[in-house]
């Protein structure tokens, strides 16, 4: 799991060029965990995103906006090895 989410990762910085990222993993009802299989959440950041701040910045994208970034993403990872 840690190989492939490493991976992904990469994806993610060679397609959208964050910042930085955080990387997690939430284990149990108490920790925010709703879906019960092991997953990562790769986070994209940005300095001043209020990604800590009580309540968060959530972006929520338009339907069109995710299917472009499965686009890039997708690229992105044909070229990662």
């Amino acid at each position: 799991m840690g190989a492939v989410t490493h991976r992904w990762a990469r994806v993610l910085v060679r397609a959208i060029a964050p910042e930085g990222y955080n990387l997690l993993m939430n284990n149990g009802r108490a920790a925010g965990q709703d879906v019960f299989h092991a997953h990562m959440h790769i986070t994209p950041r940005s300095s001043g995103d209020a990604y800590y701040a009580f309540g968060g910045h959530q972006r929520i994208l338009t339907a069109h906006q995710v299917d472009e970034l499965s686009a890039q993403l997708m690229a992105s990872a044909l070229d990662v090895a």
